[in-house]
């Protein structure tokens, strides 16, 4: 499995939003400005058969009607399964009317897009001997946020988007071998630094910290077991 980092900050963090591409098909996240990221990394959108949403704050998805126009402005003829909060299809008609005076449905209408509740998704096949299960989690009032987990046949790597602690983030930690996980500075609806710690010493698995703010780096770079992915850059499981 290939996992490249598209972006590992935050909203206010220099780098580009939180957001990864599997094995250049399967696009985790959409936040502002992905479009243009992916097209920097000379990404081919025909490759890119899946896109999954953690969960719906704007950080997170709000590039999404700009990528279907793209793919809409040039005719994609491939499949696109489109994974997230069940709401997910609903509010991209809404942001597509706010930003183009359009409904979604026009560019959809002459696209082969699959929408599947992330709910659903438990084991899916998503590419030959991979396979995505989603996991709930716990983010401050959010009624419908996701981690994933992609496994294959001996190795699993997980996913968080934003969360805080929760069962289904102690769930994630044990079962995979990977994990892009976020943390920030703070206590509240994200995983502070504090706590990340005490997880990363009881739970002997490989850290990718992701979302976090500058001010934290250095701090997360010391730690054993975790490893700063700078955004553009890869690595294999």
């Amino acid at each position: 499995m290939k996992v490249q980092v598209i972006g590992n900050g935050n909203i206010t963090s220099n780098n580009f939003n939180a957001s990864f591409l599997i094995n250049d098909k399967i696009l985790i996240d959409t936040p502002p400005g992905m479009l243009k990221e992916l097209k920097k990394l000379n990404k081919n959108l025909d490759e890119i058969k899946v896109i999954v949403i953690t969960h719906l704050h704007g950080d997170h998805y709000f590039d999404l009607p700009f990528i279907i126009l793209n793919e809409y402005a040039r005719k994609r003829e491939e499949k696109l399964i489109i994974i997230g909060p069940k709401d997910l299809k609903k509010s991209l008609e809404k942001l597509t009317k706010l930003a183009f005076y359009n409904r979604l449905n026009k560019y959809i209408a002459n696209l082969d897009i699959t929408f599947l509740d992330a709910q659903t998704v438990q084991n899916n096949m998503v590419e030959d001997d991979l396979y995505l299960s989603s996991i709930k989690l716990v983010h401050g009032e959010v009624k419908f946020n996701y981690g994933y987990i992609f496994k294959t046949k001996d190795k699993a790597l997980g996913i968080t988007g934003d969360t805080e602690m929760c069962p289904g983030l102690t769930y994630m930690l044990k079962k995979v071998n990977y994990i892009l996980i976020n943390v920030n500075d703070k206590k509240g609806e994200h995983l502070d630094l504090s706590r990340f710690k005490e997880l990363a010493k009881t739970y002997q698995i490989n850290y990718i910290p992701v979302h976090f703010p500058d001010e934290i780096e250095a701090e997360l770079i010391k730690l054993k077991n975790v490893k700063v992915i700078n955004p553009g850059e890869q690595f294999f499981i």
